[in-house]
């Protein structure tokens, strides 16, 4: 299969890509832009279709011949770019030449697979894409089922957020939902659900996570809501010692995970 040429920055399709970076493009469209080598390579590890594919050999150089041929075979359509117009519909200061175009798939609670001892990361009006990505990743690293996503206040298909996930947001299994749908499906799978608060709860290490579980974390500045902290089972803390008043939201989500996966083993 030969590659479609284009050169022009002013190309309908070079512009149709740029347009991907804003969430309304990507709403009206039902598609978004899965920018870098080891993004894409996680990608297609999750099994899900590309129907375009574009590269910039001006910019990777074929470094990659190998994944290349890889990403050529799975992708329904191939384009090479020039170096000007890759650079436009690129949203990083540093391109590395390669990009994707991939359909948004549904992410409601129905589509859920659980295990037997589900863990979860619920997370309430996340608003921050680096806070969110780093989040799906580490749940990737630390074996969660599933995350759910409450109202987020930003879009699951953000560059950023796919960027500092490393692409591994594809093979997790994400759902968005709000808060009451949400507590109505733990309930209904028997999953008791652990609120994480800055003060009050129990110290972290001294209850049992190691059964089913869903982790509640709440937004980056308001915290958790009072909805969660009515519904849930029991409230969590990370002690800590220092003058500091709370953490990074992405670094409470892997400190909770982290516990979980270690009592389980």
């Amino acid at each position: 299969m030969n590659d479609i040429i284009i050169q022009s920055r002013q190309n309908p399709k070079i512009k149709f890509l740029a347009g991907l970076r804003k969430k309304r493009d990507r709403d009206q469209h039902a598609c978004f832009l899965v920018e870098g080598s080891k993004e894409l390579e996680n990608y297609l590890a999750s099994g899900r279709p590309l129907p375009e594919f574009f590269h910039c050999p001006d910019i990777h150089k074929g470094s990659r011949p190998a994944f290349l041929q890889k990403v050529r075979d799975s992708a329904t359509t191939t384009y090479e770019l020039s170096p000007h117009a890759f650079e436009k519909v690129s949203g990083r200061e540093n391109p590395d030449g390669w990009l994707g175009l991939a359909p948004i798939q549904d992410t409601t609670l129905e589509t859920l697979r659980l295990s037997a001892k589900p863990l979860l990361l619920v997370l309430e009006g996340t608003e921050k894409p680096g806070n969110l990505g780093a989040m799906l990743r580490t749940a990737n690293a630390f074996g969660v089922d599933a995350v759910i996503c409450n109202d987020p206040l930003v879009d699951l298909y953000n560059p950023n957020v796919i960027r500092t996930s490393r692409g591994l947001l594809f093979s997790m299994q994400v759902a968005t939902a709000g808060a009451k749908e949400t507590a109505g499906f733990l309930q209904g799978h028997n999953i008791p659900a652990a609120a994480t608060v800055c003060e009050g709860g129990q110290p972290l290490w001294d209850q049992d996570l190691s059964g089913p579980l869903a982790l509640v974390m709440g937004n980056e500045a308001l915290g958790l809501g009072e909805f969660w902290q009515e519904q849930a089972t029991l409230q969590l803390s990370i002690p800590a010692p220092g003058p500091a008043d709370s953490l990074n939201l992405s670094t409470a989500a892997s400190i909770c995970l982290y516990e979980a996966l270690r009592q389980r083993n």
